[in-house]
């Protein structure tokens, strides 16, 4: 996700999102506060000039689909 300049966290968390896991699920499986990982969302919606979590979500399955072609 260099495309975008996100940190390997925002990544990774972008794409646990895509999995439909939850901010407290993720949260739990990186050892980081609920607070911490809703910054991280915050940068991801700011970087990719989202405004919802949905929006993450259809940005990575668009580039995942990308990839398969």
């Amino acid at each position: 996700m260099q495309l975008f300049h996100l940190s390997p966290a925002e990544a990774d968390i972008a794409i646990q999102l895509s999995q439909g896991l939850r901010i407290r699920t993720i949260a739990e499986k990186r050892g980081v506060k609920v607070d911490t990982v809703r910054v991280q969302v915050k940068h991801l919606l700011q970087k990719l000039d989202a405004s919802r979590q949905s929006d993450i979500v259809g940005l990575v399955a668009r580039l995942a689909g990308a990839t398969k072609e």
